[in-house]
This record gives C-alpha cells, sequence and structure tokens, in this order.
C-alpha cells in the first residue's frame, strides 16, 4: 500500500564548524548500543497543491541540519587491538540525512486514527528503517525522514540513533526544522549547546569488549514471540487527576506527593501485569526513562543536545504490587525518581565502565513479559509543530523496540491530557479492555461521546475547506441520556441466547459476557435487563439539507459526526448500550440516525423497530400497532447454549 517514491541524502548547507567534528560517547550514550532506533511520526493535514511540500522539506532539512550538526554526521567504530576492544565516537562528517518520498494515495486520516485507539498494522509502513540498531550508525545515517502522502493527509515519520541524542534533542529538532520550513529562513535559531558531561578519570572513547560491540545475530525466540499489538489509551484532565487524588489518598503522607505521571503510570504497570501470567511471588518490573541534565553536578543546561537519559527500574513481586494498591505502586515510581541524584548518576557510569556487559539484551526479552517500559514524555512540545501548512493532528511511535509493556508517552490533544501507546500481548490486550477497574480511568471515543465530538471536529478542521471547517464547529452535542422502557420486563424474556450467526458477527464496527475459568472461554448471552438505550440531541445550526445532498452523490465528512457510536464493535454490548440514536436539528431539517448491536438484530428486525417507534411517536400511543414480538427460535441440535468462544477468536 506505502510506495517509495525516491530516497535522497540531504546534507547541510554548510560545512560543520571547526572544533567539532568529533563527539565522544558515555556511558549513558553507549548502553543503547543494541536496541533499535526510536522511530516517532506526526499526521498532518494535507497542504494546498502550491505549497510543493517535498522541495520545501527538504530545503528547510538541509538548514536545520546545519544547526543540528551532529544529526549529518555517522559514527566512527576504532578497534583496539591492543586489548581486544573496540571504541565509538560521532564523527560529525557532514554525511547527511536519509529523505525517503512516499506514497499511500487509498489511506486517509480516518484509516489511522480508530475511534478505540487500535493502531492498524499498516501504520508500521509509515516509519523508516525497521530494522535499524544504533551500533548500525557506522554505515547508516543518523536520522531518517519518510514524509508519506495520503489520501487527505500527510505522515511525517523519522528513526534517529539514540547514541547521538534522546527525545529532549530530537523534538529540539522537530521544532526548529518546523518553524525553518514555514518561515523560509534558519537566521534567529541559537546555535547548537552541547552537552558537556563526561565522567573523570575514564578515558575517552571508552573501550568495549568487541564481544560486546558485535551485532547480535536474529533471535531465536522471535519465531515463538506472541503476537503484539498497539493501543493508544487517552487519559483527560479529568482522569488523571482523579488517578492523582487516590494514589496520595493511599499513600496518605504530607510529605510525599505522587505525581500526575506517575499515578498514570502505576495505573498502566498494575493493570499490565494482572494479566501477564506472572506468579504472585514473581518479581516485576516498571523501566523509567530518567532525564539526567538537571540531576547531575553541575547541571547541565534543560535543552542541550545529546543523550543525557538512562533507564532504572521500580521493583515490586507481582503480590505486592497487585494487593497493596495504586499509592503503593506510585510511590515505588516515585522513591525511584527522587533517588536519581548526581552520586547515583555517577556510579552508574564508574560501574558500567567498569564492566560493560549484557549490551545485546536491549530494551529487554520479547518472551518474559514482567516489565513495562515507559519512553518519552508527556512534556514534549508535540504538537505546535507547524511546517507551514497547519499542526499536526496526532503523533504516534513506530514498532523497532516493542516489546509486551513497552508505554509511550504523549502528550493529549485536549488540554492536561496524556496518550499511552501500549504495545501488549494481544491476549493481555484482549483482557485489558474487559477491566472495568482499568477502563474507570481511561477515555475513548468509543466510551465518551463529548471526547469523541471533540476528536472528529479537531481532525476534520484540519483536511476540510475553511467552510466546512466552520460548519464542523457548529455541530454540537446538547445531551446524551439513557431512556429505559417504559415497563419491566415480560416474564421469560430476560435471557436470549447467541447463535453463530450472531456470534460470528463479534468484531463488526457498531451483551452480558460470561468468563469460564476451567477452560479459558468466554461465552455471550443478551441480558434483557432494561438498561436502555442512549439518546443523543445534537444541533448544527449552520449545515442545510442540500450541504449533506450533494448533486453529484458524494457524502461529506461532516456525515460523520451525525451518526452515534462510530466504529464502536458488537464486543462493546457488554458496557454500551445495544441501541444508540442521535437527532440532529440542523438549518432547515432534522436528521435521525442510529446505530445498532448486530449480534442483537439484523436490518429487517431494526427497520421493524423504527417503523413501530415512528407509528407511536406520530399517533402518541402504542395500541393496536403490531403484535407482541416474535423472538427467533431456532438453534442447532446438539450444541450446548451459551456457546463458549476461545480466547483466540475473542481477540479485537
Amino acid at each position: 500500500v506505502v510506495v517509495l517514491i525516491s530516497s535522497t541524502i540531504v546534507r547541510p548547507v554548510n560545512t560543520i564548524p571547526s572544533g567539532q567534528t568529533k563527539i565522544h560517547l558515555t556511558p549513558f550514550d553507549l548502553t543503547n548500543l543494541h536496541i533499535d532506533y526510536p522511530q516517532r511520526g506526526l499526521l498532518f493535514p494535507k497542504p494546498n497543491p502550491d505549497f510543493h511540500l517535498i522541495s520545501r522539506l527538504k530545503a528547510s532539512l538541509s538548514l536545520a541540519l546545519e544547526i543540528y550538526f551532529p544529526f549529518a554526521g555517522r559514527l566512527a567504530k576504532v578497534e583496539n587491538l591492543e586489548d581486544n576492544t573496540v571504541s565509538f565516537f560521532v564523527d560529525c562528517d557532514g554525511s547527511g540525512a536519509r529523505f525517503h518520498h512516499a506514497e499511500a494515495k487509498t489511506i486517509s486520516v480516518s484509516d489511522l486514527l480508530q475511534p478505540d485507539g487500535s493502531v492498524p498494522d499498516i501504520m508500521k509502513q509509515f516509519f523508516p528503517a525497521d530494522d535499524f540498531k544504533n551500533c548500525d550508525g557506522v554505515t547508516e545515517p543518523l536520522l531518517v525522514i519518510q514524509v508519506t502522502e495520503m489520501k487527505d493527509g500527510f505522515f511525517v515519520g523519522y528513526c534517529y540513533n539514540h547514541l547521538v541524542a534522546d527525545g529532549v534533542s530530537m523534538w529540539g529538532f522537530i521544532n526548529t526544522w518546523s518553524k525553518i520550513c514555514s518561515s523560509g529562513s534558519s537566521s534567529g535559531h541559537k546555535p547548537l549547546v552541547l552537552k558537556r558531561w563526561f565522567l573523570e578519570g575514564i578515558d575517552y572513547p571508552i573501550h568495549i569488549p568487541v564481544s560486546e560491540a558485535e551485532r547480535a545475530p536474529p533471535s531465536r525466540e522471535l519465531s515463538s514471540v506472541p503476537v503484539t499489538k498497539d493501543r493508544v489509551f487517552h487519559f483527560t484532565k479529568k482522569n488523571i487527576s482523579d488517578l492523582k487524588s487516590k494514589a496520595n489518598s493511599e499513600v496518605g503522607s504530607s510529605d510525599i506527593t505522587i505525581s500526575s505521571l506517575q499515578a498514570v503510570t502505576a495505573h498502566m504497570w498494575r493493570s499490565i501485569i494482572r494479566y501477564s501470567g506472572l506468579s504472585g511471588e514473581g518479581e516485576t518490573h516498571c523501566k523509567v526513562v530518567v532525564d539526567v541534565r538537571r540531576r547531575v553536578d553541575p547541571p547541565l543546561e534543560k535543552d542541550c543536545f545529546g543523550n543525557m537519559i538512562y533507564i532504572q527500574p521500580a521493583i515490586a513481586t507481582v503480590e505486592e504490587l497487585l494487593d497493596r494498591g495504586l499509592g503503593w505502586g506510585a510511590l515505588q515510581i516515585n522513591k525511584l525518581v527522587n533517588s536519581q541524584t548526581s552520586e547515583n548518576c555517577k556510579k552508574f557510569a564508574e560501574d558500567w565502565v567498569r564492566n560493560v556487559k549484557n549490551l545485546k539484551t536491549g530494551v529487554g526479552s520479547r518472551m518474559v513479559g514482567d516489565s513495562v517500559l515507559v519512553g518519552s514524555s508527556p512534556r514534549f512540545e508535540v504538537y505546535i509543530n507547524d511546517f507551514g501548512w497547519g499542526k499536526p493532528i496526532a503523533v504516534r511511535a513506530g514498532p523497532g523496540n516493542n516489546i509486551n509493556g513497552k508505554l509511550v508517552l504523549f502528550p493529549g490533544i485536549d488540554e492536561g491530557s496524556i496518550d499511552v501507546q501500549t504495545t501488549l500481548w494481544s491476549d493481555v490486550l484482549v483482557n485489558l479492555l474487559a477491566d472495568v477497574e482499568f477502563l474507570e480511568h481511561v477515555t475513548t471515543m468509543t466510551n465518551d461521546v463529548a471526547y469523541s465530538l471533540y476528536i472528529y471536529i479537531y481532525i476534520y478542521q484540519h483536511i476540510l475547506t475553511s467552510d466546512w471547517r466552520q460548519k464542523m464547529a457548529d455541530v454540537t452535542v446538547v445531551s446524551s441520556i439513557i431512556v429505559q422502557p417504559e415497563n419491566s420486563n415480560r416474564s421469560g424474556g430476560e435471557k436470549i441466547h447467541l447463535t453463530p450467526f450472531d456470534l460470528n458477527l463479534l468484531q463488526i464496527d457498531y451483551t452480558q459476557r460470561v468468563d469460564h475459568q476451567e477452560d479459558k472461554t468466554l461465552s455471550f448471552h443478551i441480558d434483557c435487563n432494561g438498561s436502555g438505550a442512549r439518546f443523543i440531541h445534537a444541533t448544527a445550526d449552520s449545515v442545510s439539507v442540500s450541504d449533506l445532498l450533494q448533486p453529484d452523490g458524494s457524502v461529506p465528512e461532516i456525515f460523520k459526526l451525525f451518526f452515534p457510536m462510530n466504529r464502536v464493535k458488537n464486543i462493546n454490548g457488554v458496557s454500551e448500550a445495544l441501541l444508540a440514536l442521535e437527532v440532529t436539528e440542523i438549518k432547515d431539517g432534522v436528521f435521525i440516525s442510529f446505530a445498532y448491536n448486530h449480534m442483537v438484530a439484523d436490518g429487517v428486525s431494526i427497520w421493524n423497530f423504527f417503523r413501530t417507534w415512528s407509528r407511536i411517536c406520530k399517533n402518541g400511543q402504542r395500541e393496536n400497532l403490531d403484535r407482541p414480538i416474535v423472538l427467533r427460535q431456532w438453534f442447532l441440535d446438539g450444541i450446548d447454549f451459551p456457546i463458549r468462544i476461545p480466547p483466540f477468536l475473542r481477540q479485537r
């Protein structure tokens, strides 16, 4: 689907400043020798054709590389024959960064941004250099960019060598590049400030045993590694506030304050480990990336260029983590972060140099599943990066370093929110999505009408014409309520079993669930408990009938806001209404739409319901309308109901 159009090397406009052609690497850098290049990407609206996007991006990249000159270099490797070791440093030789131009003409923004937060597999093709490890920087560029043109947007994906820079430095580069592209000039940008932290008493470049420096062969475990899926979980400002309040209340100390980030991280850690199949006495780690710029003595500039992070674990037994509550888990992370003093940083570096080992383990085993690895930061300024045709619609992480429990944190679109792109084994993800305690503090477009509308408006304000943007902004949810039956359930109709015809639609976009622990299966049936249907009242005062009914038969994008439960799956009927109706008042008409659970009814049944509802509404009464509902009475002989579904068939 994604087709590569061209691949070129972009070099800095001018030569590298004298005296800055060689950058030594510290233990913080070299610990990353065998991990994958980090991959990130921004999704943008499509600019006007006269913007000449590709040529402008390349030209501005050349100017940005003049400022961020280490990205235009290569990793240099020196063989030390006297002690059978090797050394590495960054050679700022101006070799340049690689720039891919690709096309995915059949892919639209809505294909990539799923309402439930799932990340489609095709997303992997939007990131460059999927198999680069940092040690490959000897022959490969230290920065690779891929710009993919889509049907109604652009995706700017990139990866970079983690020996050279960390997230602070990389987002600083993206911000500078976007400003240069937008303004057409690199004037006014201050010179790059390199990190100036080197351990005393250590000779540079650091010597590494040859056995630790060689690129590891493909792992034998890859063939048996469980399948992982990515999902973006959105924490609103209120979600975060509730978690923080709960954690601090459980800690119960005026001397200790659990931060928002620590509370969210602890919530993810506990929730994931709960379903990782570990024994209670087993050990689990929450590996946190710590920025030490302001922790070393003397402190460094907060935005100095380089890699000044390292990974440290909070450790607990599974039983402790799950039994002692959110506050206890957050407290372990709090203690870990606060313990990272200048002395700790120095001791880590000294110990690492004295005993270089286990570099090839990378970020951890893909088989164990006993840890979460927390990377990136919601403090990074992601959504300010405007290259001249609009701000980003979304941010995503690529498939590099994928292990069960990888958490990549970004700021959310709405102020004060956090998005956590989570990589999990499929069975862990399925269980997490059914965990009421976990979902209580997570907001998705499938369980929050206001948030769903907010996201759709944000996205389509960027990709539609100015006239349609205004119309989109005028779509407002006035109310969202549950309408329950007037009378209680009829005798004998409380439970409806589902047939193979129903269950075949379990994963179709849009139920009571029973777990069978003895054989690890699930069953579903319809619980006719009178919980009610959802009724949404909305207005779109600037939209008219003629806007919706185009002469050429085209369906405008705004129509997506006129339907409820967009892309909710039938399996969500466990927690969602089985019927949702949305009535939208427009300038000169009314649009009535509905969404229903396909395991409960088909088109024949839903249109019969609609006809009955309309007649009741018109006549003001229900007498003398239709006969009582006749339920389907077809069940296959020889099959026990409810039907049991194995785990691999219930994955979302």
